[in-house]
């Protein structure tokens, strides 16, 4: 009884002085002879006081909220190599001095205690990163707590060949988001024509659409298996039909073909055809059928296209430039779209 009271008044000060009361009894109870070999003598044995440390201090000091790690560290994005770590300031019963900062586990930099940030720089593009920061004290001990906060540096996306380039925004959008690439030699070529076997793989791989499905076409053997695959999803989910059993996938898609295969996409997508609202003012589509009509219809109404001097063009080919410019849009079309 005696014992329970000590405990509550103990316990009722050193939180009211902002301290943490950790109670020892129990532990040191299972097992008296080895934690506490002389009773007469208040000390503990060396098992007795590691055992007290690492079933009661050390959770609580982790528990703790004297450095609230969930907010106490930020990153910012300079660019793609460089950022700069801030964090809170941390608190100490002797004070802290100074801050550990280790950068995929390894201790890169020590802080003075009145600086709470760092900028790191010369860091690999695309890259991931991992940074602790522990405080350090008067006494040389590094805290239990270490906020840590995993990022990935950006990647520079840049082509040699379009800095001048009407598309220019539209191309390096295209890149961020995955939907086309540029080549080995640093350039994009804007200019040159998409192939149907092209536009086929990017339009199934932005949807993320697979297949076990082989494709019906005798064509199209020579190319790998991953393309392949990806214009047997095209056709699995009627994106395209080709002509009898042959595709031409090395032929360039025109931009009628291209309206189909967007069209045929949107209506997978949103589980129900799209509903014209008018006509497109193009001079040159009115001998299409009426579900190619419908589909440069379709990219005109929603934005995606515009055409040029009152005509589309359908027989034309499409451009890299003109196929990243469309990608994206519809790309855009489809996250603002709610499937219904």
């Amino acid at each position: 009884m005696l014992l329970t009271v000590m405990n509550t008044t103990i316990k009722t000060t050193v939180e009211k002085a902002g301290a943490i009361f950790v109670p020892t009894y129990d532990i040191i109870a299972k097992d008296v002879p080895s934690y506490l070999p002389n009773p007469e003598n208040i000390h503990l044995s060396e098992a007795g006081y590691l055992a007290v440390a690492n079933e009661a201090f050390l959770p609580a000091i982790k528990e703790s909220t004297l450095w609230d790690v969930s907010k106490a560290i930020q990153v910012n994005k300079n660019d793609s190599t460089t950022v700069k770590i801030s964090w809170q300031e941390a608190t100490d019963n002797v004070g802290v001095t100074n801050y550990n900062v280790y950068v995929n586990g390894e201790k890169t930099f020590t802080q003075n205690a009145d600086t709470t940030a760092i900028t790191l720089d010369h860091l690999k593009e695309n890259t991931a990163y991992t940074v602790a920061v522990k405080a350090v004290d008067a006494a040389g001990h590094e805290s239990v707590q270490s906020p840590t906060v995993t990022f990935t540096t950006e990647r520079t996306l840049s082509f040699t060949d379009i800095e001048n380039h009407w598309a220019k925004e539209f191309i390096l959008k295209a890149a961020e988001e995955g939907i086309m690439k540029g080549y080995a030699d640093g350039t994009f070529r804007p200019e040159q024509n998409v192939t149907r076997a092209q536009a086929a793989s990017i339009l199934v791989r932005s949807l993320g659409l697979t297949t076990k499905e082989q494709a019906p076409f005798t064509d199209i053997s020579s190319y790998d298996v991953g393309t392949q695959s990806e214009i047997a999803a095209a056709y699995a989910y009627g994106l395209v039909k080709g002509t009898g059993e042959k595709f031409n996938p090395g032929q360039p898609v025109t931009r009628a073909q291209l309206a189909l295969m967007i069209n045929r996409a949107y209506e997978h997508q949103l589980k129900h055809p799209y509903a014209v609202k008018g006509k497109a003012p193009f001079s040159d589509i009115a001998s299409y059928n009426e579900e190619t009509k419908r589909a440069i219809t379709m990219l005109y109404e929603q934005g995606i296209v515009i055409g040029s001097e009152g005509g589309f063009s359908p027989e034309a080919p499409t451009k890299r430039s003109h196929a990243a410019k469309i990608f994206v849009n519809f790309s855009s079309l489809l996250k603002n779209t709610e499937v219904k």
